[in-house]
């Protein structure tokens, strides 16, 4: 697969939340009065196109005929979906869910939790499940599936060359090529750069040589990476800094107060959680060893 097609596809799983398919039956009109509108949105396409499955057979159109079926987009890196789980977990647990395979309901990204759980709860409804309880379901999800702060002034930045943008260090960004860089000495308000010896590829910046940095002016609650070792899967060290000085009791779940973590596989790390008032931090992560692989920021 070319990295085009990767990164469109990706682009497109970033975006992309739930659709709900369901039986064709039309609701009441004192129904849609209180719950979202559900129309009929045309069939299924189905999933012949799925390279693999965890944890099931293949499914298809006509195993999943007569049922209820949610299906969320979601990657395993990206902190919208990671903040949908607790409510896909908790709805999968609470519904038995049990169509002709019309689609009837869609939302894009986070939010709408309370309109999605509705909607589940209507289609059991038309599909003869009794006894419901109406009420919906309350989460509070910890570590990076909580809810986003609401001090929120960092967008999601990425570290590769094709939509890099905010990059401050005096030297250009070169394309796929090594590079010594400088941190930008104040970087302003979302702000970012690099230290050391990296190669900038189009997704993803590598550091070539140890030890490295990472800079970014931030304002939010959380702020992540998404990292990943190199790929013979050395863990590589990092230290974490706000301000110059260890983060202490603002570190987030995956580093120690005074900074101190690992990169140990691919996924998206949460290295600072803000625990009291929410204000702008000078961010700065040293990579102690090479090889690590940085994708983008990601804050909450």
């Amino acid at each position: 697969m070319s990295e085009k097609i990767k990164c469109e596809r990706r682009r497109f799983l970033r975006n992309a939340a739930m659709a709900i398919a369901a039986i064709e039956l039309g609701l009441p009109a004192s129904a849609a009065e209180s719950h979202p509108r559900l129309t009929d949105q045309g069939p299924s396409p189905g999933f012949g196109a799925a390279a693999g499955w965890l944890n099931s057979a293949p499914l298809d159109r006509k195993a999943l005929r007569g049922k209820v079926v949610l299906v969320n987009f979601w990657t395993y890196s990206c902190i919208n979906s990671l903040r949908e789980l607790p409510y896909m977990k908790s709805w999968a647990a609470n519904y038995f869910i049990d169509g002709k395979g019309r689609i009837r309901f869609h939302h894009f990204g986070e939010g709408a939790y309370a309109d999605s759980e509705r909607v589940i709860q209507e289609l059991l409804k038309e599909n003869g499940a009794t006894g419901l309880d109406e009420s919906t379901v309350n989460i509070s999800g910890g570590g990076v599936e909580a809810p986003p702060g609401e001090d929120l002034r960092s967008p999601e930045t990425y570290a590769g060359y094709r939509r890099a943008e905010r990059f401050a260090s005096p030297e250009r960004l070169a394309q796929d090529s090594r590079r010594t860089y400088t941190p930008p000495a104040t970087p302003s308000l979302n702000q970012w750069g690099l230290g050391g010896v990296w190669t900038a590829e189009a997704e993803r910046a590598v550091l070539q040589t140890g030890p490295g940095k990472i800079v970014f002016r931030f304002h939010s609650r959380d702020l992540h990476m998404v990292l990943g070792p190199q790929k013979n899967g050395v863990p590589i060290r990092f230290r974490v800094k706000l301000d110059g000085v260890a983060p202490g009791g603002d570190c987030g779940s995956d580093c120690t107060p005074d900074g101190n973590g690992e990169v140990r596989e691919p996924r998206l790390y949460q290295l600072i959680r803000q625990k009291g008032r929410v204000k702008e931090w000078a961010f700065e992560i040293e990579l102690l060893d090479p090889g690590v692989q940085a994708f983008s920021f990601t804050f909450g």
